[in-house]
């Protein structure tokens, strides 16, 4: 296949000057004279407005997208501060850009149509492949979105999407695309033509007591569980430690504790993250909670964030086979990070035990993930997750 693909990296201080060195890294290590694509990933560290800019015109006005994240995945190393550049040129591939924004203020699900809406302009729907893009992770029901893409590309088309993130503060992500940066947006890229693309993965989080039946909710709003406030469930397990974690629900419910929903097709826990809790005990989660579901309070440790991982891992190689890939994305939940901290090593070292390391990868830490390998999975189900590492081998 001719595919090229360049990876620059900086942590220098100045933003001048680290945008500049990952654009020039990453040009250097493409070695072609012409980009058809950027991916753009940043820590807050960097005032957005000022690194796209000076990327944008480093690269030559190629087509970017992209946004913050809380940190960088390098095969050696977790960047908590940082840019990253990975440039793209092919023949044989074909790239379409596009970005929606002001999402609070839109019809999810119309947005999402006409997100992808003219896609038919540049690829014929036989040489469509895949959809990757990037959202802003605080927002929720992105489900909506996901189905109003689905009208355009059907139920099948394959999807990736990763949730920008902050430093943590659950206040602001930013998306990139071309030489704009904006919130509450998604920006993303079709790829065509000669490619192939495999994907796994997991999550890692086991139910704690038994399962409970969701009895009133309205799309993410969780109301009953049971004949009882949904914020019960919370309380029955944990009483004198409530007060804690209703004072940090991003922190230690999301990391710790979150929600899981048993899938319909009972093989996994579907994650939903609580982001906040009503006055009168409802649970708000980051996406739709169906009434009649079975909930479970779920935990997660550093043992089973790498076992999980090592599965994803081995689902990818057996997907992969001889395949060598040209290049590794990784998008693994903060909620998996904040576990793992100092551990994270060993869980890169788990995940190139298994797959190898003598081809690029690069990553980032995301609020929220959209897994939608196509015809692997069946239409109708929810595809908007938390709490996931997913891996994304181009090939």
């Amino acid at each position: 296949m001719n595919l090229s693909i360049g990876i620059g990296c900086s942590q220098r201080e100045n933003v001048v000057h680290a945008a500049e060195e990952a654009a020039e890294r990453a040009k250097e290590a493409l070695g072609e004279g012409r980009i058809d694509l950027a991916i753009v990933l940043s820590t807050p560290h960097y005032s957005p407005g000022e690194v796209i800019p000076i990327i944008e015109s480093g690269l030559n006005q190629t087509r970017i997208i992209g946004g913050t994240t809380a940190g960088i995945i390098l095969p050696e190393a977790l960047q908590r501060k940082g840019i990253a550049v990975v440039v793209f040129h092919s023949d044989t591939v074909r790239f379409q850009s596009f970005y929606a924004t002001h999402l609070k203020l839109k019809n999810l699900k119309e947005a999402g149509n006409a997100f992808v809406k003219d896609t038919s302009t540049t690829f014929s729907q036989r040489d469509r492949k895949f959809l990757m893009f990037f959202f802003d992770g605080l927002l929720e029901n992105m489900s909506q979105f996901i189905s109003g893409i689905e009208k355009e590309l059907g139920d099948y088309f394959p999807i990736l999407a990763a949730g920008n993130s902050d430093l943590l503060s659950f206040s602001q992500t930013t998306q990139y695309h071309n030489n704009a940066a904006s919130s509450a947006s998604t920006c993303g890229a079709i790829l065509g033509g000669d490619i192939d693309i495999y994907m796994s993965k997991r999550h890692g989080w086991k139910p704690l007591g038994k399962p409970r039946l969701v009895k009133k909710a309205k799309d993410n709003i969780i109301e009953k569980i049971g004949h009882e406030p949904a914020l019960q469930l919370y309380e029955d397990f944990f009483k004198d430690n409530l007060g804690a974690l209703k004072n940090d629900v991003f922190g230690k419910l999301n990391a710790r504790y979150p929600l899981g929903i048993l899938s319909r097709h009972k093989q996994e826990y579907l994650i939903r993250n609580v982001v906040d809790i009503l006055e009168d005990g409802s649970l708000v989660c980051q996406d739709k909670v169906p009434v009649g579901s079975e909930i479970h309070l779920m935990i997660g440790n550093k043992n089973s964030c790498l076992q999980s991982a090592a599965q994803a891992a081995q689902d990818l190689k057996k997907q992969l086979g001889n395949a060598v890939p040209q290049l590794l994305l990784i998008f693994e939940s903060t909620m998996r990070w904040q576990i793992l901290k100092h551990s994270w090593a060993e869980e890169m070292k788990t995940i190139t035990d298994v797959i190898g390391n003598d081809f690029p990868m690069i990553g980032m830490l995301t609020y929220g993930e959209i897994f939608k390998p196509g015809k692997l999975l069946q239409p109708g189900q929810n595809f908007l997750l938390s709490g996931n590492i997913m891996l994304m081998a181009i090939v």
